[in-house]
């Protein structure tokens, strides 16, 4: 919805979205920046290194004009070498080096999406402070203080902090499985899981969906 990268799209067309904000200027307006954990996983600090290097080399691939733009100038180094994974690459400031060029390349501030971003602490089993530094390092530097950075989404399981991993993090948010705010947002509502039912030919199987399913609460929605 905010990747510039889709502009023209019609996915949101009839959506609720779409009647709510009709004229949306956020929508395919904006660079995001996607960095996806989920796979980082336990194992060594050896394993848990490569695979950041390899998050962050596809998170890199995806903004590769950078390297033939303006803005690039004596940051061309660091970058190529990231996005190479070079034996002289620093992945510690690599999020915070992509903002920085993405910010001045467009002219705009960046949107960064982090997923699942305490994979790595709540499995790790060995090294637990060399890794916890390591993303100190990688998140904390591009979320804190950070000019280009028009805002951050952070989801994971532990709440935001639990590590210190976020430590000294201005401005933040917490949105947890007790908040109100957005609590029919998480999977579907009794409502929601009705109408599916009936909008595929089985009204009736309802409480067999329900019976298998339902559980989940968010706040003060079932």
């Amino acid at each position: 919805y905010l990747n510039r990268e889709y502009a023209g799209n019609t996915w949101f067309d009839g959506l609720e979205i779409s009647r709510i904000r009709p004229d949306d200027p956020e929508k395919n307006a904006n660079t995001v920046v996607y960095l996806d954990l989920k796979d980082v996983g336990d194992g060594t600090y050896e394993d848990f290194l490569r695979k950041i290097e390899l998050s962050i080399a596809m998170m890199y691939d995806c903004f590769s004009y950078l390297v033939d733009s303006d803005v690039c100038g004596p940051m061309k180094k660091r970058f190529m070498d990231i996005y190479d994974q070079s034996e002289d690459a620093d992945y510690s400031q690599a999020l915070q080096i992509l903002i920085f060029l993405l910010g001045k390349h467009h002219g705009s501030k960046v949107i960064v999406l982090i997923d699942e971003y305490d994979n790595a602490m709540n499995n790790a089993r060995d090294d637990v402070n060399r890794k916890r530094i390591l993303l100190r390092s990688l998140l904390g530097g591009a979320l804190k203080g950070n000019e280009f950075l028009k805002f951050a989404v952070v989801t994971g399981v532990m709440k935001v902090g639990r590590e210190s991993i976020f430590s000294g993090l201005n401005n933040l948010y917490t949105n947890s499985v007790f908040s109100t705010e957005f609590d029919e947002a998480f999977g579907f509502t009794g409502e929601e899981v009705r109408k599916l039912c009936e909008y595929y030919g089985h009204p009736d199987r309802f409480d067999e969906a329900r019976m298998w399913y339902d559980g989940y609460r968010f706040g003060d929605a079932d």
